[in-house]
């Protein structure tokens, strides 16, 4: 499936174009690696291209808050006069190279990114990160009318918060977990999430039968059934007038 992997680790730091020339000296000689000054560039190196089937991805700390690497980096910036450096991070670019074979989708990407960061502490930079200004985006507060509206207006703000795979079984849809593109901290937690999306009538199954799933190549039974439940209760729904 993978032919070739490269990477290369970018580092997040103040523009330097706005350093003096001996402050830029000092602190392009912290972050360069020792006996290997020519591996520091102002530019990434790895770049994507179309005649082959390749996939270039960034991984990096969540900026939200600084990592003990950053803490050290700043530290050393200090101790060298560098004032003006308040936080310093790297990230993780990897091109993977595939071969002509493999089918590389929306589902195998998703699948392959998951694997290679904790989501927890790290996240994916789908564009250039060109500083740790983050902007803040406020939502006002908002009723779902459940009384009136019912299970529709519940739905509805399911979707738009992010549905998850226990409010979908809730809600009676025909429910597919995933398993090699979900992680968890806790192991007993995992254990009773699965536990309780089987016993509701979900499917926990592996990215690569997807595909045959949504084709109905291979559909399980417990999606049938849920099928069969869902048909039942619209067939009872119209019988007694609450939908037409």
């Amino acid at each position: 499936m993978l032919e070739e992997q490269f990477r290369e680790y970018p580092i997040l730091s103040p523009e330097s174009g706005g350093l003096e020339f001996e402050d830029e000296s000092k602190l392009m000689w912290i972050l360069e690696t020792p006996f290997q000054k020519t591996a520091l560039s102002r530019k990434p190196y790895l770049k994507t291209e179309d005649t082959i089937k390749c996939l270039l991805v960034e991984i990096g700390p969540r900026l939200n808050f600084s990592t003990p690497f950053s803490t050290n980096a700043v530290s050393m910036c200090k101790s060298a006069g560098l004032k003006m450096v308040t936080r310093v991070e790297y990230s993780t670019r990897y091109f993977l190279q595939f071969e002509s074979t493999f089918d590389l989708n929306a589902d195998s990407e998703s699948a392959i990114v998951n694997t290679l960061h904790d989501r927890m502490t790290e996240c994916r930079y789908s564009s250039p990160v060109d500083g740790f200004n983050l902007e803040h985006k406020t939502e006002d507060i908002y009723e779902v009318d459940v009384i009136k509206e019912g299970r529709e207006a519940l739905e509805k703000a399911n979707i738009e918060m992010g549905f998850t795979c226990l409010d979908a079984v809730e809600h009676g849809f025909r429910t597919v977990l995933i398993e090699d593109a979900c992680r968890g901290v806790d192991l007993t937690d995992i254990d009773e999430m699965r536990k309780n999306l089987k016993t509701n009538g979900a499917v926990i199954s592996h990215s690569c039968k997807i595909k045959d799933l949504v084709e109905a190549h291979d559909r399980p039974p417990q999606l049938g059934l849920q099928t069969a439940k869902n048909v039942a209760l619209a067939r009872t729904l119209v019988a007694e007038g609450k939908v037409t």
